[in-house]
């Protein structure tokens, strides 16, 4: 994750009184540290999007967490120290909390992971704080698009966050808008439109998560293996196809993954989670991909294995690359891309996909797998 200064205001003095800052980071958001809620130990704000107190979700963490809509950004901020209430925020701001807050001397930006990107003196005693975003909506839907024919390094900031902070007595947290779409979204989400191939993918993971934990109607598998070959029209250009396909991996959508899934020769790891688990973590292990020829925008090769859930305490913190795999040998995924759409027409591609050497009793449902993920990946 990279951190860049963009802008210093006033020096490098105590008295510097406004400092702009970008912030990229995978986690969707920055921190705002050296301020605690001046209240109460919890500063939790209902149906909030925008700002919360971290220590109420975990007790090691410690500061505001403020939530951006891209999960990666850049998030362009600026953090200002101000002596009197600024007043009434102007009409571009979308979405906007204040709080009170009492400050240690110090008010920085930070990383979630890396920490410490830039800071403010700001004198102890009791301030009123308010945050402010705009462009949340814009961030999310670049970031659910990624990748498309952009890399992230190219990107320029949509999201813009105001850190303002005054000389107040404590009064209760406010919301004063929350009228960006993403906002919107977040607090009453729209049905979701899932394609046909949802509901056989969703099944293929269950028999495939059965078969893991052995349980009842449980299948072996054995060390025999076989092949799948799928052959598939979506749409896109095979650009944005490419870039979006060299991220897929056979399964619904994950609630993380670890290691690198877009370098030759270096181990991605999965998370494989059922999507209908919502609020809770139950593993079944990792799907491990590794890319082994990328040749964009038509051609690319992985490696592909499952690194099984291990339940015994004393093997659990083992690196996932010293965890015994399911499959002796890892298979492999070969995918072409070939641009299909007549001239004039919405651009398409042709998708051919083998995957050799998966256990046979899985091929069916693995080519529901691998057909249901890249439906949700070409139509994001």
């Amino acid at each position: 994750m990279a951190l860049c200064w963009d802008a210093w205001r006033y020096g490098r003095g105590v008295d510097r009184r406004e400092v702009t800052v970008n912030i990229e980071s995978s986690h969707g958001g920055f921190v705002i540290e050296g301020m605690v809620p001046a209240l109460s130990a919890s500063q939790a704000i209902e149906d909030n999007t925008l700002v919360r107190w971290w220590p109420d979700t975990d007790a090691e963490l410690s500061g505001f967490f403020a939530s951006g809509g891209s999960q990666w950004g850049p998030f362009a901020i600026t953090a200002r120290l101000s002596d009197d209430d600024p007043g009434d925020p102007d009409g571009r701001w979308e979405d906007i909390v204040e709080v009170s807050v009492t400050a240690m001397g110090e008010m920085s930006l930070n990383e979630v992971v890396e920490g410490y990107v830039a800071s403010l003196q700001v004198p102890s005693g009791t301030y009123r704080m308010r945050l402010a975003a705009r462009g949340r909506t814009e961030g999310y839907e670049r970031s659910t698009s990624f990748p498309d024919e952009d890399e992230p390094e190219d990107w320029e900031a949509l999201e813009h966050f105001l850190v303002e902070v005054w000389p107040a007595a404590a009064t209760p947290a406010v919301i004063l808008r929350q009228d960006s779409r993403h906002a919107r979204e977040l607090l009453d989400p729209p049905e979701p439109v899932r394609p046909s191939e949802h509901e056989p993918g969703l099944q293929a993971a269950r028999a495939l998560v059965r078969d893991l934990r052995r349980q009842p109607g449980s299948r072996p598998i054995p060390g025999d293996v076989g092949d799948i070959s799928l052959d598939l029209d979506l749409p896109g250009t095979p650009t944005t196809l490419f870039n979006r396909l060299r991220y897929t991996f056979a399964w619904p959508p994950c609630r993380g993954v670890s290691g690198s899934g877009d370098r030759v020769g270096r181990p991605a790891y999965y998370d494989a989670t059922l999507p209908e688990l919502e609020g809770a973590y139950d593993s079944v292990g990792h799907i491990v991909t590794t890319l082994l020829e990328l040749h964009g925008p038509r051609h690319l090769v992985m490696a592909w294995n499952w690194v099984p859930e291990v339940d015994a305490s004393p093997s659990r913190p083992y690196p996932l690359d010293q965890r015994p795999r399911l499959l002796t040998e890892d298979s492999v995924v070969t995918m072409t891309i070939t641009a299909s759409a007549a001239p004039g027409d919405a651009p398409r591609c042709a998708v051919h996909l083998q995957h050799r050497g998966v256990p046979t009793v899985w091929r069916t449902d693995l080519a529901a797998l691998w057909t249901w993920h890249m439906t949700i990946q070409s139509e994001r």
